[in-house]
């Protein structure tokens, strides 16, 4: 039997897993954590083709969401198929989605809503400041916590993976991969260590466009155990930070700057405004970007602050708790392109650089690279 090893749990590694181990190859997979703690459990657990640019990118969402119906039946996790619902409250905002749902009415099925339409399709959407509404049928959510710890034992589980927790990585050269817990051999070597794109000693090392972006985000109880969101809710903010809206330049431009005169903090701190509501009931709150490779460890409550002010702008949160609140490192390229592939030497490939995009990307992406390879 052909066998791989994989550096890194977080979701680009177990993700190049599962695809290996469907193509006939004994995997073993390593991880420095016994469970999965890194940036792949701290998101909103989105699973957004909305957010692509059209073409290839969209066509990987949809097989990404794909997989995660697959495997949601094979692992038993939670996934909900909720679409998403981008709301206006500005003329300039509500101009970008009227050329977006025209664009798109036929082949995504977008749809403009009223504000009554829109109010029955959430209980949450705040009816004082709607201009107008996009609903799309395509998007879903995951518990990402849960979902990647299921997933990650789903594997264990498999004859043909070896899961070898805790380890660190040392050095990595083929057929080798050196670890704290021995010396591991394979045909082929993936190596996705997410943030942590320096940690690992590799053949032909190189200074890679890469950068390390912190995100903080908010987790609530409702004091209603039974309230139910629905479908998640997005607002101006969705419109200036995801590259399918950005396709509309100019109307993305304007509501950009809308948001500067609104509070120039929002750009500032690259403040992305949603809530979903996972599997266990929760509103999970989010988000802000800041790019260091050496990022700040500390969460700012004036940006968890802000992020709820912006967010009543669309969103009337019901009673509730703040449960968690937390802060993730995933790294992002700095020149542009949306993802990196590498072939380090003959059998050594290096996977990374998705930008914040692995659960709505991952599956599909790690899919055509296997393809490609293996």
């Amino acid at each position: 039997m052909k066998k791989a090893v994989v550096v890194g749990a977080g979701i680009l590694g177990l993700s190049t897993t599962y695809h290996l181990w469907r193509k006939g190859y004994h995997v073993v997979l390593i991880d420095r954590y016994h469970r999965p703690v890194g940036a792949s459990i701290r998101n909103f657990g989105m699973v957004w083709p909305i957010g692509q640019a059209s073409g290839a990118m969209y066509e990987r969402a949809l097989r990404t969401k794909s997989h995660w119906t697959d495997l949601s039946r094979e692992a038993g996790f939670w996934l909900r198929n909720t679409g998403s619902l981008h709301i206006a409250t500005t003329l300039a905002e509500a101009e970008l989605l009227g050329q977006m749902t025209d664009r798109f009415r036929e082949d995504r099925g977008y749809q403009l809503v009223s504000k009554k339409e829109a109010t029955a399709l959430s209980p949450m959407v705040q009816a004082k400041r709607f201009v107008s509404a996009m609903h799309s049928p395509n998007e879903a959510l995951i518990d990402s916590p849960l979902a990647l710890e299921s997933l990650a034992n789903y594997l264990a589980a498999q004859e043909e993976i070896t899961f070898v927790r805790g380890a660190a990585v040392h050095e990595v050269r083929h057929p080798d991969v050196v670890t704290s817990k021995g010396i591991f051999s394979g045909d082929l070597i993936w190596v996705a260590t997410g943030m942590d794109f320096d940690a690992v000693r590799l053949p032909a090392p190189t200074d890679r466009p890469f950068v390390r972006v912190k995100l903080q985000m908010l987790r609530f109880q409702p004091t209603n155990p039974e309230f139910d969101l629905k479908v998640p809710l997005c607002g101006g903010t969705s419109l200036v930070h995801y590259a399918s809206f950005q396709e509309f330049r100019e109307a993305s431009e304007t509501v950009k700057e809308e948001l500067n005169q609104f509070d120039p903090r929002i750009l500032q701190w690259g403040i992305h405004a949603m809530v979903s509501q996972n599997g266990r009931g929760h509103f999970v709150v989010g988000d802000t970007h800041e790019y260091d490779n050496t990022p700040d460890p500390f969460s700012l409550e004036d940006q968890n602050k802000l992020v709820m002010s912006y967010l009543q702008r669309f969103v009337k949160f019901p009673k509730m708790e703040l449960q968690a609140s937390w802060n993730g490192w995933y790294t992002k390229r700095t020149d542009g392109g949306t993802e990196w592939f590498e072939e380090i030497e003959s059998g050594v490939y290096y996977v990374n650089g998705i930008g914040g995009m692995g659960m709505t990307l991952g599956l599909g992406w790690t899919d055509e690279l296997v393809d490609e390879v293996a």
